[in-house]
């Protein structure tokens, strides 16, 4: 199994290093290696990195390894320290091992390096262990030394054995005057034989024995306390100890004679009030009970005699019409005891209790019982019930209103009221709201001229659908839809204003917009892009016609031909770019270099940053090749630019930046959409202003921007995530606010090609040929170009414009054709697809070769048609020597269960 083994290497010979390094690896361990030279480097390294092992060789130019020694153990004692040298003697050895080194190793026998290093490694687990062992003993004895409570240690004779401070302090006695002795020396006398008896029995039952008795002090006094003996048991499980935790109680004790006296002076001040009293203390006894509760609860004497206080609440429990909530309080109450209560109680015969409870808490904290409070309020709620019942109405139509409500004096412009929506819109809680001017704060600025207009004016009642703003604390606004009523309010003329917050709707309106938008470009994209490629076609298909008769030009002529195909070639990637942003082209993937694709748009993004953005950037070493759409990750790369552009309006650091890196199972730690492999990463770093906490969660959404209004669609950073995942990576994302940001793609790894392809100009190859071609093409230049190509080959041509023109000549022609090539998309309403099937119902052997300025995925309709049948595919704009090739091949060949594409096959 492979061993992970973190080594740092002090040697300054490379050679010897990597012996080393092999030596290890032999050994199955996963070698993570630092080599330095220097203390510097070596100080550095332990700071950064925690190592298993130090190799270090005796004799180095830089300091020595007597003196790197002294480093590791100040920086780490307990981190194994072996010399690996060629040149340390044997005394040399002896003094290294006595200053602290743990092994010496020659480089001539480094079969010893191994063992040595894993000999060491157990070394360390047992002296961490040795330590982590005695610093948990010393811990405890401290944690026993410093406990509050008394603890004293006996045999099982009940000799005494130890004793803490606190043991000490309590008796006042010295430890040398209880240690040795028997625990007898602290009785008081106060317990007979028979407490004692019934203590030992129980404890040498091997049980744990709790209670309370009075024990002396040296100076001969007593004291009260609470005291835990348990066994200590062998592994035989005989008993060999007795510990003994002891609480002196004494103020407890004096606390409960108090409590007595006080209940006392109570239960006297309790029978001049109007209230029912009940105190119960703290082990659920009544301590005192007025007349006046026994009047309002219809007391039995007995029940009041017998002092249970759980007989009482029982009692009155029967009585409460909410039995079970009454019980469900007590219970509660029981378990929280400091907490206090204030309820209604409502009876079975009507009345209503106003029933107050609150613990007894002495200064000091201690809980000594409870006291409750009961007032007959019947006659109050009664009156309170026909007043609630009046409102109960308009408070609960007010309060379900959807709408932020604010219900105004007309008069004095006061809120009188609001609800809980209103709370919400504005921020402010309703004792803020109620009781202000409306329309007086800055928030409500907007809506408080509508008020006041309204207010003003003799018109109707109802003034609705006007729209307003809410001006918020960080200075944006939140629209909202306004609707005012008069209304009359106990005989008072008010106005219910009532505001809807429509930013949803505005937003959804907005994002409605920028999606119509955003198609509408789409499209004209798509079709300049079509119509584009239709054009190119047409330049680099009489381009290449001319080039037939290449020796008769000139070389000069010839050389200034190549150079409008080699530039047809780069309209034609630029109208892909149209296609992908139009959604009508479909990614491309070949192998790429990415440093390569990198340097080559640097041009266009120093255009972009301008000159206050400086522009760095760190490539692999290696070629970083990739499976990719060069134009796509050009379009990712450009987004990141220019994000990172407006991330720093005041200039700053752009860092491009690619690697080579292996991820293990760790990864998805990170990220979840990680995973082991080898990958390229490819970062773009800014020293902008960053991304707060909150929008980083959203910044891949389409629609989401941090941007002002107008100067971002929410498309870009969305369009990135698409594209990657297109590509079967991820993105990663690091960002601070004043910090920067930095955005790192992951990409899977190719390995190198033997030969990366390089775009080239080559002159057509006449592939010959005599057969009959039905060629439909709407747009009237690329169908006379592609006919003059096909027919300098040999081929007999003929043409139509549309599908209905092709299914005539067809006809007339009685199907005399060997193969049809037809743009994909055609004028009359009839796709290319479609012609082909209705032609193959009369020859079914028919050879068919699609072309399309879209993608084979996008331009046809039944793309599963095309997968079935035996026919190729052209991307416009193409080469004469492809469409002649394809033209060939697709004659020559049997029938294919699948669809091919050559298109730009020369790229």
């Amino acid at each position: 199994m492979i061993k992970p083994l973190y080594v740092l290497l002090v040697e300054d010979n490379t050679d010897d290093a990597a012996l080393i390094v092999m030596e290890l690896e032999r050994a199955k361990y996963a070698v993570t290696c630092e080599r330095v030279e220097t203390a510097d480097a070596l100080k550095a390294a332990l700071r950064h990195t925690l190592w298993d092992v130090v190799l270090c060789d005796f004799t180095l130019p830089e300091f020595s390894g007597r003196a790197a020694l002294n480093i590791v153990k100040e920086s780490d004692p307990n981190l194994p320290f072996i010399y690996v040298s060629a040149t340390i003697g044997e005394e040399s050895a002896v003094e290294a091992m006595q200053a602290g080194a743990h092994d010496y190793v020659m480089k001539g026998n480094l079969a010893r390096l191994v063992p040595a290093v894993e000999r060491e490694l157990r070394e360390v687990q047992i002296r961490k262990h040795k330590q982590h062992t005695e610093r948990l003993l010393g811990l405890r004895t401290t944690a026993l030394e410093a406990a509050a409570n008394a603890i004293v240690i006996a045999d099982r004779n009940g000799r005494i054995e130890w004793v803490n401070q606190a043991l000490l302090d309590l008796t006042g006695y010295r430890a040398g005057e209880v240690i040795g002795q028997a625990t007898r020396l602290l009785k008081s006398g106060c317990h007979d034989a028979a407490f004692y008896d019934e203590l030992w029995q129980t404890i040498l039952a091997g049980k744990v024995w709790r209670g309370e008795m009075i024990n002396r002090r040296k100076d001969g006094s007593h004291y009260p306390e609470e005291q835990t003996i348990t066994p200590v048991l062998d592994a035989g499980g005989e008993i060999t100890h007795f510990i003994a935790v002891k609480q002196d109680i004494s103020e407890r004790k004096r606390a409960e004679e108090e409590l007595k006296f006080r209940n006392t002076i109570l239960a006297t001040e309790q029978e001049v009030g109007i209230d029912g009293i009940l105190v119960v203390d703290e082990g659920g006894k009544v301590v005192s009970c007025n007349q006046r509760l026994v009047q309002m609860w219809g007391l039995p004497p007995t029940l009041v005699q017998a002092q249970a206080a759980a007989a009482v609440l029982q009692f009155g429990t029967d009585q409460v019409a909410d039995a079970r909530g009454f019980q469900k309080r007590i219970k509660y109450l029981h378990q929280h005891r400091t907490e206090s209560s204030r309820e209604e109680v409502g009876l079975l015969d009507g009345r209503t209790f106003d029933c107050y409870t609150a613990p007894i808490i002495a200064p000091d904290q201690r809980y000594y019982g409870r006291v409750w409070n009961f007032r007959d309020v019947t006659a109050a709620k009664q009156a309170e019930q026909t007043m609630r019942e009046s409102e109960h109405k308009y408070r609960h139509l007010f309060e379900s209103l959807s709408d932020a409500a604010f219900l105004v004096d007309i008069v004095s412009r006061r809120t009188i009221d609001t609800n809980k929506q209103a709370e919400v819109l504005l921020s402010r809680p309703r004792r803020e709201i109620v009781g202000m001017k409306f329309g007086a704060s800055e928030q409500l600025a907007g809506v408080g001229k509508i008020f006041d207009e309204f207010a003003a004016s003799e018109g109707p009642g109802r003034l609705g659908g006007y729209d307003a703003e809410i001006s918020n604390t960080n200075a944006t606004f939140t629209p909202v839809h306004a609707d005012l009523t008069r209304i009359l309010l106990h005989a008072k003329p008010m106005v219910l204003v009532l505001l809807r917050d429509v930013t949803e709707r505005k937003l959804l309106e907005d994002q409605f917009r920028q999606a119509q938008k955003m198609e509408a470009i789409g499209l004209l994209a798509g079709g300049v892009a079509h119509d584009f490629n239709n054009m190119l076609a047409v330049i680099r298909g009489n381009t290449e016609l001319v080039l037939m008769d290449a020796p008769q030009l000139g070389e000069t002529a010839t050389d200034y031909l190549k150079q409008v195909i080699a530039a047809s070639e780069r309209a034609a990637n630029l109208t892909r770019q149209l296609l992908v942003f139009g959604r009508k082209q479909a990614v491309r993937l070949r192998p790429l270099n990415l440093n390569d694709a990198v340097v080559n748009i640097t041009k266009m993004i120093h255009r972009l940053i301008g000159e206050d953005i400086n522009l760095q950037c760190n490539y692999s070493r290696s070629p970083s090749f990739v499976q990719a759409d060069v134009g796509m990750l050009e379009q990712v790369l450009l987004n990141l630019v220019i994000n990172a552009r407006d991330a720093m309006p005041g200039g700053g650091q752009l860092l491009l930046t690619t690697e080579s890196m292996e991820l293990g199972a760790e990864a998805r730690r990170f990220h979840p959409e990680a995973r082991p492999g080898q990958f390229i990463a490819l970062s773009v770093t800014d020293t902008g202003m960053g991304i707060s906490p909150e929008h980083v969660a959203h910044i891949f959404e389409p629609f989401y921007t941090t941007k002002e209004v107008g100067k971002g669609t929410g498309l870009g950073l969305a369009t990135v995530y698409s594209i990657v995942k297109q590509h079967q990576g991820w993105i990663e994302v690091a960002t601070h606010l004043g910090s920067g940001s930095t955005f790192r793609i992951f990409l899977p790894a190719l390995p190198a090609p033997t030969e990366a392809s390089e775009l080239k100009v080559t002159l057509p190859f006449r592939h010959v040929g005599h057969e009959r071609i039905l060629l439909v093409e709407d747009d009237h230049a690329v169908r006379q170009s592609t006919r003059r190509i096909l027919e300098s080959a040999g081929y007999q041509v003929a043409e139509a414009a549309s599908g209905h023109d092709a299914l005539g000549i067809w006809q007339n022609r009685k199907a005399n054709f060997d193969l049809v090539l037809t743009d994909a998309v055609l004028p009359d309403g009839m796709t290319g697809s479609e012609l082909v099937e209705r032609l193959r119902a009369h020859a079914p052997t028919l050879k068919v070769v699609f072309m399309s300025g879209y993608s084979s995925e996008i331009a046809t309709h039944d793309t599963e048609f095309c997968r079935q049948s035996a026919s190729l595919f052209l991307q416009k704009p193409f080469f004469s020597n492809t469409l002649l090739e394809g033209i060939r091949r697709c004659l020559d060949q049997d029938s294919q269960p699948a669809a091919r594409e050559y298109a730009h096959r020369e790229s």
